[in-house]
This record gives structure tokens, C-alpha cells and sequence, in this order.
């Protein structure tokens, strides 16, 4: 039986624009926001939230111009050459404490958000042409390397990592398999006539997958703000600890990648991380970071994972499709940062009860009975919907999802739909008006490539049995 995640996939990774992912992601428009922003909005902590928010509307808005953009690397390395020259005026012009500074900073914080934007939805646009598999492991380095950022950064004077990092996201993006990445379109599979590939309109699963996200982001951020200890320096011990243990289940595993258990995992973390956070003294708010950006790991690299897949299956646009996600993220993490400050540090008894009810909203958002159901009538368990390639609704979904996930050509697509609904070689043949060894060929590769030996094996595999 065949591994889920093999050598030659871990060398294939993108390891370069996974490592630009993670320095924009580390760019803090924050060191680069003008003292007075604060007075203008001093019910948040960090006003620049807002602004971020705001520029992914826009960005959602012109989403088609945006991503003709990200295409060109010339505009691309100006963005992040840019957000440097933008970044360091906008330090320097705060140390000269005058008010008449303020919108020359306003306008430096507004090109580094603008900058910062467009080079993490280029990353995450490139994402969505990877595979499943693919693009998880591409998520799971980005996660090893923000933790690696954020480890020196605690050992960097502040601003230091925001500095660097457009340079090394020029360095990165000059690499030729990340150039063949950003300029290629999103690989979207043919409709047949077979409905192999059949493209699906319904925005329920992305708006489900932005609503999680939110309540996730808003629950992490509202107990890391109400922390009366700086946790900066431990909290990158949660992602490490994630990776290593992600890592360790995709090394053991066997053939299914059950992406919907990072999910349910994380929201498990988050509410022990409510119930250590609770305990109100100082180690238990670092032990409660640490569990905290376990959860963000585990839930962000599901989270980016199913919306590239449904990119992929609905030709819907990523730019779109992450322009939103990030608008409602950052109007959440404004809104938990206003309300934390409002309620001050320390334990809210109320506050985290509310918080723990959001855990099980996300959870019951997740379970949707609809999930389990399927055009030919088969209810699976529960355990079973967690994995990835039955978290669909549809037969001929199920079947597009584990050709992404295993790689299989376009016609051997055709091939696993005609398969899962029990057709034999000969009927394949005549369907797809291709020779009986031709069939047959296709029917040896799919086996191969899933991991299965007969018809029995691979209905099992599909849930068909």
C-alpha cells in the first residue's frame, strides 16, 4: 500500500515561494503606522488592522486586474522593493515626533499594507495551481519558516525581519520553478461530457471555510490580546511543536491525507487553550500561546488547503477567493483587538465563555450533515467524512478531488468517475471511445497511482462498498 507522501513529492516542493509566503506574512505594518493613527482610533491597539482590511476590499473588488498583476515579475519585484523603501521611511520619519508627519507615515503604511497584500495572494495564487498533497506539504514548510522567522525576529532589533524580508521575497520569486509557478494559470480540468470534471457554482463551502477562519482568527487573537504578559518569544513553540507532529502523521499514514482532522484538532487546541488561559498566571498565558498557534497551524494550513482545492474544482478566482478570506480575518482581529482593550487584561470568566462557545460554533459549522451525503444515496460515518477526498458532496466531486490529490491525468478522471460508478473495461471503452488496452492501461494507472489492486479495494477506498 502505497504512502500518502512520498520522497520525490517532499522534493518537489516549492520550497522557495513557500519561504516568500512566510516573509510577507512577516512583514508587521504595525512598526510603520504613525503614533497618531493611534489617536484617531484609540479603542485598538493595532489601527493598522483596519487599514489592511480595506485594502483586501478593494483588492477583492478589482480582483481580475489584481491578478493579471501578479503575473508580471517586473511589478512584483517593484512591490517589494517598494514596501522596503516604504517600511524604512516610514521609521525614520517616526523618530522625528513631528505632527506634520503624519500623513507623509499614513501614506508609507498604506503602500507597505497595499505591497504586502499583493505579494501574499501572488504566493497563495501560485498555491492553488499545486495538488492536494502538494500544496499541504508547500504549507507545512511555510509554517517551518515562519516559526524560524519569528524565532530570530525575537532576537532581532524590531522591525529588522520587515526589513529583510522584501529582499529575500525578490530572491524567491527569481527562482525558476517559482517564475513557472506565478506565471501559469490556475489549472482548471475540463468539463466532460461524463461529468468527470463537472464545475460546481456553490460558494457554501468557501463562505462556510471564511466564517471558520474568522471565528478562529477572532478567538486566537482575543486571548492572546487579553494576556498581560508578552508571549512573543514562546508562542513559535506552538507551530514547531504542529509541524513536528503534522509531519509525523504524514510519514505514518498510509494513502489518505485526512486534511479535516487538522481542522477538528485545532479546535480541540483552542479550547484547551481557553481553559489553560483561564488558570491567570503568567506561565499559563505563554503555555496558552503555544497551544494557540498550534491550533492557528493546524486550522490555516486546512484552511488554504481546501480553498485552493475549491479554486481548483469551481474556477473560481484565488485572488477573490483570499482577498475575501483575508478582509473578514483582519476585520475579526480588529474586533478582538478593540474588545480585548476595552475589557483590559487578564481573565473575563464571561468573555471566555463566550469565546469557548465560538469553538463549538466553528465545530458545528464543520459537521454538516450535507457533507456525508452523496448522488448515490450512500450516508457514510462520521470518522470517514474527516478525510478529504469524501468531504465532498457528489459522486463526480469525490472522484475530482482524489484526481487532484493523486495527480491523475485528465483522462484517467474520466476513467476513476466511469469506475466508481461500476462500469466495466468494455463499457469504459465504448463511453470514452477508446480502444479495450487503452481502457485497461488507464485502469493499471489509476491502481498504481491510488494504491489499490482490484475493483473491491477501490470501492472501499470511494466509500462504494
Amino acid at each position: 500500500m502505497s504512502r500518502a507522501v512520498s520522497l520525490s513529492q517532499l522534493r518537489k516542493i516549492p520550497y522557495a515561494l513557500s519561504l516568500a509566503f512566510a516573509c510577507a506574512w512577516m512583514i508587521d505594518p504595525s512598526l510603520a503606522a504613525p503614533d497618531a493613527l493611534q489617536a484617531l482610533i484609540p479603542f485598538a491597539r493595532y489601527p493598522h488592522l483596519l487599514a489592511t482590511a480595506i485594502t483586501f476590499a478593494f483588492i477583492a473588488i478589482a480582483h481580475q486586474q489584481v491578478g493579471q498583476i501578479t503575473a508580471k515579475r517586473p511589478i512584483l519585484a517593484t512591490a517589494c522593493l517598494l514596501c522596503l523603501l516604504c517600511f524604512a521611511l516610514a521609521l525614520v520619519l517616526k523618530h522625528q515626533e513631528s505632527d506634520v508627519l503624519f500623513l507623509p507615515i499614513s501614506f508609507c503604511l498604506l503602500m507597505v499594507v497595499l505591497c504586502q497584500a499583493l505579494l501574499l495572494l501572488t504566493c497563495l495564487k501560485a498555491f492553488a495551481n499545486l495538488s492536494m498533497v502538494d500544496c499541504m506539504l508547500a504549507l507545512i514548510a511555510w509554517q517551518f519558516f515562519v516559526a524560524i522567522l519569528r524565532c530570530i525576529a525575537s532576537i532581532c532589533p524590531s522591525g529588522a525581519i520587515s526589513l529583510i524580508a522584501p529582499l529575500i521575497i525578490v530572491l524567491c520569486f527569481a527562482r525558476k520553478s517559482t517564475v513557472y509557478l506565478l506565471q501559469r494559470n490556475l489549472v482548471i480540468a475540463e468539463e466532460t461530457d461524463t461529468g468527470a470534471n463537472s464545475i460546481s457554482k456553490d460558494l457554501r463551502q468557501p463562505a462556510k471555510l471564511i466564517a471558520m477562519n474568522t471565528i478562529v482568527v477572532f478567538t486566537i487573537q482575543s486571548l492572546q490580546g487579553l494576556s498581560y504578559v508578552s508571549v512573543a518569544g514562546v508562542s513559535y513553540l506552538g507551530l514547531l511543536i504542529a509541524i513536528v507532529v503534522t509531519s509525523i502523521v504524514l510519514a505514518i499514514n498510509k494513502r489518505i491525507i485526512r486534511i479535516g482532522q487538522l481542522c477538528f484538532s485545532s479546535i480541540c487546541l483552542i479550547e484547551l487553550g481557553v481553559v489553560v488561559f483561564s488558570l491567570s498566571n503568567a506561565h499559563s498565558f505563554e503555555l496558552a500561546s503555544i497551544v494557540l498557534d498550534a491550533a492557528y497551524m493546524a486550522f490555516s494550513t486546512y484552511f488554504f488547503v481546501s480553498l485552493c482545492n475549491f479554486c481548483q474544482r469551481s474556477k473560481m478566482d484565488p485572488i477573490l477567493m483570499f482577498a475575501m478570506a483575508y478582509l473578514f480575518e483582519q476585520l475579526s482581529a480588529f474586533l478582538a483587538d478593540a474588545l480585548t482593550l476595552a475589557l483590559g487584561p487578564g481573565v473575563h470568566v464571561f468573555f471566555l465563555v463566550v469565546l469557548a462557545g465560538f469553538g463549538t460554533l466553528t465545530l458545528i459549522l464543520l459537521s454538516d450533515e450535507d457533507d456525508c451525503h452523496f448522488l448515490h444515496s450512500s450516508v457514510l460515518d462520521k470518522e470517514k467524512c474527516l478525510d478529504p477526498i469524501r468531504y465532498f458532496a457528489t459522486l463526480a466531486d469525490t472522484c475530482s478531488s482524489v484526481s487532484m490529490q493523486y495527480s491523475l491525468s485528465r483522462r484517467e478522471s474520466d476513467v476513476l468517475l466511469l469506475l466508481a460508478q461500476k462500469k466495466t473495461a468494455p463499457q469504459i471503452s465504448a463511453d470514452l471511445v477508446v480502444s479495450l488496452a487503452t481502457a485497461k492501461t488507464h485502469i493499471h494507472n489509476i491502481y498504481k497511482k491510488i494504491g489499490v489492486h482490484s475493483r473491491q479495494e477501490l470501492y472501499d477506498f470511494l466509500g462504494l462498498s
